[in-house]
């Protein structure tokens, strides 16, 4: 279980909220600025699947011993 200050789909929510504030005003970044934003975001929706999918594997798991 994550801790409870840690909500990693409601941050990637929220980065994707700012990305989209961003876009329309990127000229004023340089794009490798844009770019490890971007890199940013994707791996932290990587993070999250892989978090997700490790729950799913433990909870499989912890059903299969208790059988």
């Amino acid at each position: 279980m994550p801790p409870k200050e840690i909500n990693l789909e409601e941050d990637i929510a929220q980065l994707e909220a700012r990305m989209a504030d961003v876009r329309p005003t990127g000229s004023q970044f340089s794009q490798a600025e844009i770019l490890r934003a971007y890199a940013v975001q994707l791996h932290l929706k990587q993070l999250a699947r892989l978090l997700r999918a490790s729950r799913v594997e433990t909870s499989q798991a912890i059903g299969e011993a208790q059988k």
